[in-house]
C-alpha cells in the first residue's frame, strides 16, 4: 500500500506538530525545575558559559555539556512526554527495588 500524497502530506504535519509538542513540554519542565533551584541553575549556567565565549553557538560544544544533557534526562524521566509513561519521582533516600 502506498500513501497518496495528500496522505504523506497529512502524515508529515502530524509528525512535526508531535514533535513540537513534545520538545515544548521538555523545555517547560526543564525549565520549571530550574526555576525552584538556584544551585542547579547556577551549575547549568556555568557550565553553557564555560562552553560558549562568542555569540556563536557551536554545535559539537552544545552536545558536551554533559550537564545541560542530565537536566533534560531527569526531566524526561519525571515527566515522559506523550500518552505513555507515568511521572516518577522518589522522595529522599527512596530506594528502588526491582
Amino acid at each position: 500500500m502506498r500513501l497518496t500524497t495528500e496522505e504523506a502530506s497529512a502524515d508529515a504535519t502530524l509528525i512535526v506538530v508531535a514533535a513540537t509538542d513534545t520538545s515544548i513540554q521538555t523545555v517547560l519542565t526543564v525549565l520549571r525545575y530550574l526555576a525552584t533551584d538556584s544551585s542547579r541553575q547556577k551549575k547549568l549556567r556555568d557550565e553553557v558559559n564555560a562552553a560558549f565565549f562568542a555569540d556563536e553557538i557551536d554545535i559539537g560544544a552544545l552536545c558536551k555539556l554533559s550537564y545541560l544533557d542530565a537536566c533534560i534526562q531527569e526531566s524526561l524521566r519525571i515527566v515522559p512526554p506523550g500518552p505513555f509513561g507515568t511521572s516518577m519521582i522518589a522522595s529522599y533516600n527512596h530506594r528502588y527495588h526491582h
